[in-house]
């Protein structure tokens, strides 16, 4: 009895030890977005693009005519609905990724070559104020898509969700900036803002 009450000690210590904090690599999503990493299977000339109102749609495939990537682009989310396909057209990886600084966001799925699924990854479990809370404490406070540029920042030992809107003039302009706490989704303001030129 004593030996049980010792390890279920050390369980709860265990379990009350704080986790790593996320950091943007954590949420990068790491496979070929415009870069070709394997030129002798993919052609980047093997990619179509069509453009309509609020998305875009773009198609590639590998150098033997298969599916290599089916992506639609929503304009209004600034999001990425990608899917990736192996050589043999069994679907690869499927989820979402945000366009500027293309973070995984909800629930990815992979699979292996046989079509079968591999693995899921939910990506908003992998931080406590997710990207979709981030986007919607932003929308809140009269910060809303698609004027956004979203990206996550440390400072002061805490990481944030850096929602910036940019203010721009004849050229130039400057940023307002909501950093949000992916722990405790408070807000606060940066000491400076950015400043930009063409």
């Amino acid at each position: 009895m004593k030996n049980i009450i010792v390890f279920l000690f050390i369980i709860s210590i265990w379990s009350c030890k704080t986790s790593k904090p996320i950091s943007r690599w954590d949420l990068i999503f790491k496979g070929p977005i415009s870069s070709n990493q394997n030129p002798k299977l993919v052609s980047n000339e093997n990619r179509t693009s069509k453009d309509s109102l609020n998305f875009v749609v773009i198609h590639g495939k590998y150098i033997s005519g298969s599916k290599h990537v089916a992506i639609l682009q929503d304009k209004n989310t600034k999001l990425y609905h990608w899917k990736e396909f192996h050589p043999n057209g069994k679907l690869k990886e499927k989820g979402l990724i945000t366009k500027d600084n293309i973070f995984c966001v909800g629930t990815w799925e992979y699979y292996n070559e046989n079509g079968k699924i591999d693995s899921i990854v939910d990506f908003d479990k992998k931080i406590k104020v997710s990207y979709f809370k981030a986007i919607k404490i932003a929308h809140q406070n009269g910060y809303k898509l698609p004027e956004l540029e979203v990206d996550i920042e440390k400072i002061e030992n805490k990481t944030y969700w850096q929602i910036r809107k940019w203010n721009m003039k004849n050229g130039s302009g400057n940023s307002t900036t909501l950093l949000i706490d992916t722990e405790s989704g408070k807000i606060r303001k940066p000491k400076y803002e950015e400043t930009l030129h063409y």
